[in-house]
């Protein structure tokens, strides 16, 4: 663990130290877990993102990008999850957080194109050069679709930045053409279809949570609180709505005996709610002609 953390601190020294890291933390340092046939696959993905990560630390992370590098790179985001080629990363455990190691780097590269694609559909709306900044806002979009589903709180963090933008192309629109605002409701219309159920990561966190518990084995879920987390992913499972779903949550919040429970509830809650957030931001714009 102590080599472990001492790559973590290399990684944020240079650029080319943290495309090296990835590389040997992937390979070289094994945990308990590791055995599980899911890692392999996590770790191909991690090893996926090496070269866009390398393009956006070497183009965004010094000096003043040009708006032209700055699209390019954003593009190469979403043309990878597009081609299938990026794809989620999820936790190996309950106590892997998305800041940790080389999934931490690849999360803060994505983090530095939404910054710059932020910044420059500021720069575009002072210009008053709004179709630009509605090619910018989408692209700000699909950028934050990358890694989004890698976990609930990621979901949780992709959304808030979503209704960021959004916010900003409702400022947007109604300095468009006709035509070119229909042109962007469309994309609109096709991102709000394109948000997908989080039944499979509420299963899988509960599972990576029932694991960690066991692992410590200092603070045990109860009979109670296993049966309250059964029941939410069988409401999760058979389509529930999101809001009974999380009226359960909250009924489970209260009598919930475990010391872990309610940070692992709340994280359930909060991806559920920023889902349902984003989708009524959605709704809002698309109603507006």
């Amino acid at each position: 663990m102590a080599a472990r953390k001492l790559v973590y601190h290399l990684m944020v020294l240079s650029p080319m130290l943290t495309l090296g890291c990835i590389a040997l933390e992937t390979r070289v340092f094994a945990e308990p877990w590791d055995e599980d046939p899911v890692v392999p696959a996590i770790e191909r993905g991690i090893t996926a993102y090496v070269d866009v990560l390398r393009l956006t630390q070497q183009d965004l992370s010094v000096g003043t990008p040009t708006p032209e590098r700055i699209r390019a790179i954003a593009d190469l985001w979403i043309e990878g999850r597009e081609a299938g080629r990026l794809k989620p990363l999820p936790p190996r455990t309950y106590e892997d957080l998305p800041r940790d190691g080389a999934r931490g780097q690849i999360f803060e590269g994505r983090g530095l194109v939404l910054s710059q694609l932020h910044a420059l559909i500021r720069a575009d709306m002072a210009r008053l050069d709004f179709d630009a900044a509605a090619d910018d806002c989408l692209r700000a979009l699909e950028v934050a679709e990358t890694l989004k589903y890698s976990e609930l709180t990621t979901v949780g963090a992709s959304t808030i930045d979503q209704r960021v933008t959004l916010t900003q192309l409702e400022e947007i629109l109604p300095h468009l053409a006709p035509d070119r605002a229909a042109q962007v409701r469309d994309h609109l219309r096709v991102l709000r279809d394109r948000q997908q159920p989080l039944d499979k990561l509420v299963s899988l966190s509960r599972q990576q949570f029932l694991d960690a518990t066991r692992r410590r084995s200092t603070s045990p879920v109860s009979q109670s609180d296993v049966h309250h987390l059964g029941k939410i992913d069988s409401m999760m499972e058979t389509d529930a709505s999101p809001q009974r779903v999380i009226q359960e949550i909250k009924a489970s919040l209260v009598v919930s005996n475990g010391r872990d429970m309610p940070l692992y509830l709340s994280s359930i809650k909060m991806g559920l709610q920023s889902q349902e957030l984003l989708r009524e931001r959605f709704d809002s714009l698309l109603g507006k002609t």
